[in-house]
């Protein structure tokens, strides 16, 4: 019995680091998934424009504008932001734009890096969830077979 309350505290103990680590289980797997790339493109702006779009080299990683990275501008009265997506096109449409004015947006966003290799996109968001089972599985076993580690 006292086997088993040391492997059940080793469990508990082993649970919690898994539990603390998990964030970073899920940071590095979207940086394995997704690769960095920037895009830049002139945008003029009318009288009453606010807004503006530029069409970027990949689409936008799971078709969020959270995955924008940054948007600078050589406008130094531009407060650039990400407003809206089109994936159809691969538009993104930046607000905060200066009206009546013509600069450069250099937009640096994440795309999915897994598009040449279909199958290697699910299995990587699996890992960190495989990990965790695997982990629990052993811990479990050993404490059935009475060898609590």
């Amino acid at each position: 019995m006292a086997k088993l309350g040391i492997g059940a505290v080793v469990v508990i103990i082993g649970l919690f680091v898994i539990f603390q680590m998990f964030p970073s289980f899920m940071d590095a797997t979207h940086d394995v998934i997704t690769d960095e790339t920037s895009v830049s493109g002139n945008v003029t702006t009318g009288a009453a424009e606010t807004t503006g779009t530029v069409g970027l080299t990949f689409g936008l990683y799971q078709d969020e504008i959270t995955n924008v990275v940054s948007i600078t501008s050589t406008e130094g009265s531009d407060t650039p932001a990400a407003s809206s997506y089109a994936a159809a096109s691969d538009l993104l449409t930046v607000s905060g734009l200066a009206a009546n004015s013509t600069r450069i947006l250099t937009v640096t966003y994440d795309w999915d890096a897994t598009t040449q290799f279909e199958g290697f996109g699910p299995i990587t968001r699996m890992a960190p969830l495989l990990m965790i089972l695997a982990v629990i599985g052993i811990a479990v076993f050993s404490m059935y077979k009475g060898k609590a580690f």
